[in-house]
């Protein structure tokens, strides 16, 4: 009996020795400059691969004095080796944070880089250079590819009608050459002529005529300018009542401002703004002028305009909120109405002082990873509890209004014509077959990631999925049933040539 319970031991003993040494054999490769790196470029996907045979995203090492990176800035060298030489970094002075909200109290921690001197970062964004960049480590994401794909698609519908949606690129971090997993390399959401081009002031400048990036933020407490707007009621699509109280209704002022003035400006033209267009939607004008606002940021009446599409338009980009409703109704974030939502507006000399809606950010907890509608309106619709408490009132504003939903019609037969459901998905299956490895190594790294986001608001199907391939399936599938739900409802075969068309 004693002899079996020793030879048990030591099985199991060697069993955890040959799986420790599989795992560091996964993500230790000693220096990983001491390596031969080539290009190893598959399937329109930017890999590298050593002279071991050592498959890798590109890789984003980080060189830090700290024993611990934090939330606060601290000095660090940042070297990127890829799979085409000039856009190797070696040793660019920086400085790193631990970004983001909730996701900034996982084990596996996301990043802000500040580079010293401005930097492009991997050709991303027509190779910007940028001193700001960001990885997000995608820890609640199974699939590791929901912000990916929402990017794709954001880049498919809002960015070829020339709003800003961040770049993107998969790579593997390193920092003080321990293995850290697969992160997506992104863009800053920030003020910048290849970014959201508004007019940015000159440092201690105060006048109002500049650009304003707004965020509608729940975690608007830890920021230093942030301002509220009120809301009237709302109705779903279909007509019932949405609740005041499930609105957000604080804003973030994520562009540089250096006087209350301006602050106070800015609140006050968004409030406007509602407003504005809440009364050409919800009152009756017959006789009644509609109302704008003047160059003095004032409500005033207007007689020449002659209809609530005019009155909207005169102060709102429309098109951007018809492409931000169609990216939301396919994404179905949950955090819609909670955070991330990012707006803009410009009083600078070239400015358009229209509200506009882009920068689309934070998708991880998108694409039935919550409380879902397949076959339905998400972001419009009155759904379960917890989607009831992050309804969002720019995207249900129009809903029940027949030119907008006339104008995403229209658009919705563009995003069919140009495949844009194909490419997406065509994106989560070649990069959850030709990476698969890459994925196990991170995963490896990080094994809670698999379960963490398993909690009491996760949906069945992405709880069912287990491994990153059952979870990019569940994301395909998804897709698949928002394609078929939007082409169905919005477009029939007699409409496939005859759309409406509104002239602005």
């Amino acid at each position: 009996m004693k002899k079996s319970r020793n030879f048990l031991i030591i099985m199991l003993i060697s069993v955890f020795t040959l799986f420790a040494g599989c795992e560091k054999a996964q993500y230790n490769i000693g220096d990983i400059f001491e390596h031969t790196w080539t290009d190893a470029r598959t399937e329109n996907i930017d890999l590298i691969i050593n002279e071991d045979g050592f498959l890798s995203f590109p890789i984003v090492s980080v060189k830090t004095q700290e024993e611990a990176i934090t939330a606060e800035y601290s000095t660090c060298e940042i070297s990127v080796i890829s799979n085409v030489e000039e856009q190797n970094i070696t040793d660019a002075s920086a400085q790193i944070k631990v970004r983001g909200n909730g996701t900034a109290r996982y084990d596996k921690k996301p990043y802000r880089i500040k580079f010293d001197q401005k930097q492009s970062m991997l050709g991303l964004n027509d190779n910007l250079k940028a001193k700001s960049w960001v990885l997000l480590a995608e820890y609640t994401d199974k699939s590791m590819l929901k912000n990916a794909t929402a990017f794709y698609l954001a880049q498919q519908i809002l960015g070829t009608n020339g709003y800003y949606v961040s770049d993107y690129k998969f790579v593997e971090v390193y920092i003080n050459n321990f293995y850290q997993g697969i992160y997506l390399l992104a863009e800053q959401q920030q003020v910048n002529k290849k970014r959201v081009n508004i007019t940015e002031p000159e440092k201690n400048y105060e006048g109002t005529d500049i650009g304003y990036l707004l965020e509608m933020d729940t975690y608007y407490i830890d920021e230093e300018n942030y301002f509220e707007i009120e809301y009237d009621n709302l109705q779903f699509i279909g007509g019932e009542t949405a609740r005041l109280e499930d609105f957000e209704k604080h804003y973030v002022i994520k562009s540089d401002i250096y006087s209350e003035e301006q602050k106070q400006f800015a609140n006050s033209y968004l409030q406007n703004v509602w407003d504005v267009v809440y009364d050409a939607v919800f009152n009756d004008h017959t006789n009644e002028a509609y109302l704008t606002i003047n160059e003095n940021n004032e409500i005033v009446e207007d007689s020449n305009i002659q209809s609530v599409f005019d009155a909207v338009g005169n102060i709102i980009d429309v098109n951007s909120l018809v492409d931000m409703f169609i990216l939301h109704e396919i994404c179905e974030d949950i955090d819609v109405g909670w955070s991330s939502f990012y707006m803009s507006f410009d009083f600078g000399a070239r400015g358009n002082k229209k509200l506009t809606f882009q920068a689309p950010w934070d998708f991880d907890w998108a694409f039935g990873q919550g409380k879902y509608n397949l076959d339905g309106f998400y972001t419009c619709a009155k759904q379960n509890e917890y989607v009831i408490k992050n309804i969002n009132p720019w995207l249900i504003l129009f809903c029940n209004q027949n030119w907008f939903m006339d104008l995403v019609k229209e658009r919705i037969n563009d995003i069919k014509n140009e495949e844009v459901f194909e490419g997406a998905i065509q994106l989560v299956d070649t990069y959850s077959n030709v990476c698969s490895t890459l994925f196990e190594r991170n995963y490896i790294k990080w094994k809670k990631c698999l379960t963490y986001a398993d909690k009491e608001h996760t949906s069945q199907e992405y709880k069912n999925a287990k491994t990153q391939k059952e979870a990019a399936d569940w994301l395909v599938e998804f897709l698949e049933a928002r394609r078929d739900f939007l082409f169905s409802h919005f477009i029939t075969d007699e409409q496939d040539e005859e759309v409406i068309t509104i002239q602005e």
